[in-house]
């Protein structure tokens, strides 16, 4: 008897198996990788050259949660991952709705930047309204904290400039990032922010000349030359307030005053 028919629906259901599975195994290593960097490896083929690192401008922001060292000091791992999965969630959900590209998760932080390709005239309205989003997602977050006697809040560094994106990393592991001056700009904002409080360079707003008059010098650690940086509150749905470094110089009073021009 001829067993053909049997072994071709045989082999059609063993490739509908393996079909399936490396489908489900594709979805779960997409969770693992840059969005950005699958959709150019799944149409690259062979060319490596499609996902080769280039220089663009882009819009650099850093996330970190203030407190957080205290916390994980004195709480056990299980609550550090619940609170920690929360905090990732909700700044995911902000970044995925502006349109942010995520760089990684750094633990207690994040480092976003925008856009992929191509930087219009509404990327920095983009990651300013993305900024407001996480304070406003971390301060839903922290009154639950808070009941709970966990103190956290959010600082936020957005910067402009020139990098250099692709992927990053050696043979056989790499990320899809961003590197330069630009970089390190938005991590020393970010350092610098109090909790609620966004810090963005100034050439970030320079298609609102409004916002960038609330600009003042600010000395960071590593720059050669103060950097004008102007300071975005918690809740000023995206304005800056003229008068709002008055409040941040009474804070600093006693901190050195070299660290402003």
């Amino acid at each position: 008897m001829d067993q053909t028919p049997f072994r071709r629906g045989t082999d059609a259901a063993a490739f509908s198996n393996d079909a399936s599975a490396a489908s489900l195994q594709l979805a779960r290593l997409r969770q693992f990788v840059a969005p950005e960097l699958f959709d150019e490896l799944g149409g690259c083929g062979r060319d490596d050259k499609a996902v080769a690192a280039d220089v663009r401008e882009v819009v650099v922001v850093f996330a970190d949660l203030r407190g957080y060292t205290r916390f994980a000091d004195r709480y056990p791992l299980e609550r550090l991952a619940e609170v920690l999965d929360h905090f990732h969630g909700a700044m995911g959900e902000a970044i995925r709705a502006h349109g942010g590209t995520l760089e990684r998760f750094t633990g207690d932080g994040v480092m976003v930047f925008f856009p992929a390709r191509g930087l219009s005239a509404t990327t920095a309205e983009a990651a300013l309204a993305m900024a407001s989003a996480m304070h406003e997602s971390t301060r839903v977050l922290a009154a639950g904290w808070r009941r709970d006697g966990i103190e956290l809040g959010l600082g936020i560094g957005i910067a402009r400039g020139l990098a250099r994106v692709g992927p990053l990393g050696c043979d056989w592991r790499k990320d899809y990032g961003a590197v330069g001056r630009v970089v390190n700009l938005a991590q020393r904002l970010c350092a610098r922010a109090e909790a609620g409080e966004t810090l963005v360079e100034r050439s970030t707003l320079a298609d609102h000349p409004h916002r960038a008059a609330a600009a003042r010098r600010l000395r960071l650690d590593g720059f050669r030359q103060p950097v004008e940086v102007a300071r975005l509150r918690s809740g000023d749905d995206g304005k800056l307030p003229r008068m709002s470094w008055a409040g941040l110089l009474a804070k600093c009073w006693f901190r050195p005053i070299r660290a402003f021009a």
